[in-house]
């Protein structure tokens, strides 16, 4: 939720997520830019290094700044969360149940 502000010190979106390495340390920040209360909002995963953080005065929270601008960001790539592969359902015989094992009968041993 922490602002971004763009080279031109207006507010160009805001913190959405924060993707990490695999040792702890910040890769990127995930940016929504755009949309209204965040509905249509575009998601953008700038690196973590080119931002500048700005402490807050007045009371008021830190923020961030970039060195872009809002319609840069407008026209970069979305941001796609990673899903992992679905598992691939092989067809099993007609009539098998979709390729699937019944379930084993209990041993009376």
């Amino acid at each position: 939720g922490t602002s971004v502000l763009g080279s031109d010190g207006a507010k160009i979106g805001s913190v959405d997520d924060i993707l990490f390495e695999r040792n702890g340390s910040i890769k990127a920040l995930v940016i929504g830019v755009g949309g209204f209360l965040g509905i249509g909002a575009k998601e953008v995963a700038i690196p973590f290094k080119q931002f500048q953080v700005v402490s807050g005065t007045d009371g008021k929270g830190d923020v961030l700044t970039l060195s872009m601008t809002k319609a840069q960001l407008a026209d970069a790539q979305d941001f796609k969360p990673y899903e992992p592969p679905r598992p691939a359902v092989t067809p099993g015989p007609a009539g098998a149940g979709g390729g699937m094992r019944p379930p084993m009968a209990p041993s009376s041993r």
